[in-house]
């Protein structure tokens, strides 16, 4: 049995239902999970495995000899429009409800050691203690 996207097999999703059965009805059950997101860490990737009763993982990086041939550099070109004026008023409705919302982590405790809150034109990184200066396109 093959499944594609198996890090979704976790807790009671539809894969581990029907792995569990197979796994159980089967003599020989022979189990091919594949993803490209397999999970940031070591447990979540444990998790998924031992949904679908696998012994063994493998991994492949974009740096491996085997997966390298066929992974294409990518160029991002970054291109920053005016937005048209109905555009704007959301844009700024948002940024709004954004603030008050960072604004009230921060007077319960929750952005400790931030001194100010980042505004327009400012970036803000967690663990520092301010807003860096970044290009006004930062909140675009």
């Amino acid at each position: 049995m093959i499944f594609d996207e198996c890090h979704r097999a976790k807790k009671k999703y539809a894969y581990t239902e029907v792995a569990d059965a197979y796994v159980e009805d089967s003599p020989h059950p022979m189990i091919l999970g594949l993803t490209a997101s397999p999970g940031a860490d070591e447990e979540t990737i444990r998790d998924v495995s031992d949904s679908l009763s696998a012994e063994h993982v493998e991994a492949r990086t974009k740096d491996d000899p085997d997966i390298a041939p066929y992974v294409n550099e990518i160029e991002v070109e970054k291109r920053f429009v005016q937005l048209p004026d109905s555009h704007e008023r959301v844009k700024k409705k948002l940024r709004s409800m954004l603030d008050w919302r960072l604004e009230k982590l921060h007077e319960a405790g929750f952005l400790t050691g931030i001194r100010t809150m980042p505004t327009r034109g400012t970036c803000w990184t967690p663990g520092t203690t301010s807003g860096t200066g970044c290009s006004s396109n930062s909140w675009t």
